[in-house]
């Protein structure tokens, strides 16, 4: 299979350029040469420069003069992308073992789907994941946004990721939209990504106060009535815990401003049915 007409990679970052280059170097020993690589600088200080980034894959940057979050910078790869399929990393992800011909051989059997989530270890947690190249296909809720191939066409019909989302939960969100659309997230393997969670420029306490501002937004548009209710008291009590283990009271103060901002768009509530809510939590988580 010629994949440049196939698959695109792309990365969003932020003040981590040099952790883009190694995960560059990285992508070298496993993806073919000559592959789209796209690189969003979401309004960094010290800027991703092109030429640091190699001859290897064909390089395509662009940047944003101000920050305008992880979902956005995302959104605009995927609208740059001009082939069926998006390999979406994280700046410190990048394919470690296995075969992408694989991957996306059988993603394109699964035509009604439009995510799928990819084998990824995480040595820094612990987290492994050693039998990578089973590639049958397994219904999941949702993908990880360091490592998933998304098919480009399903996913601009679904609107994107919500740009409301400055950075973390947006692809619950959007498994959530796609699953009452009818849009499936399979998991596929063939392929194993690893993330190396770098600590620079990356804050816990600011994950969770995104997070906390996110999820009530998410509940409150797409929950069932049965359960929204226990759902927001369990994300309240969640929101308090993390004030305190973080001693950031902005933490408690995010969920609020998403319960406002939900609330303040109820009239654009489209939620799951209380049956496929179900038929969703069933499933794997990814």
């Amino acid at each position: 299979m010629k994949l440049q007409g196939k698959v695109t990679v792309g990365i969003s970052t932020k003040d981590r350029a040099e952790v883009v280059y190694s995960s560059i170097r990285n992508m070298e020993k496993v993806l073919p040469r000559g592959l789209k690589l796209l690189v969003y600088d979401d309004g960094s200080t010290e800027p991703v420069q092109r030429e640091k980034c190699g001859v290897f894959f064909d390089v395509e940057l662009f940047r944003s003069e101000i920050s305008e979050g992880q979902a956005t910078g995302r959104n605009a790869l995927i609208n740059k992308c001009k082939t069926p399929f998006f390999l979406q990393l994280d700046d410190d992800s990048y394919p470690f073992a296995g075969d992408i011909n694989v991957v996306v051989e059988a993603a394109e059997k699964l035509e009604d789907a439009f995510a799928f989530p990819l084998p990824f270890e995480e040595p820094s947690r612990g987290r492994e994941f050693a039998n990578y190249m089973h590639v049958d296909s397994i219904a999941v809720q949702r993908f990880v946004g360091c490592s998933v191939l998304i098919r480009v066409d399903k996913f601009k019909a679904l609107g994107g990721y919500n740009a409301g989302f400055i950075g973390y939960a947006e692809e619950d969100e959007i498994c959530l939209r796609g699953f009452a659309r009818g849009f499936q997230v399979y998991r596929l393997g063939g392929i194993l990504i690893r993330h190396d969670v770098t600590v620079i420029s990356r804050s816990l306490a600011d994950i969770a106060v995104k997070t906390f501002r996110n999820l009530p937004y998410m509940w409150l548009m797409h929950a069932p009535s049965a359960i929204m209710v226990p759902r927001l008291v369990k994300l309240f009590l969640q929101a308090i815990q993390y004030s305190f283990r973080f001693k950031r009271p902005s933490i408690f103060v995010a969920f609020w401003k998403g319960l406002i901002a939900g609330f303040s768009s109820v009239s654009d509530r489209s939620p799951l049915s209380l049956q496929n809510y179900r038929k969703y939590k069933n499933r794997p988580e990814y």
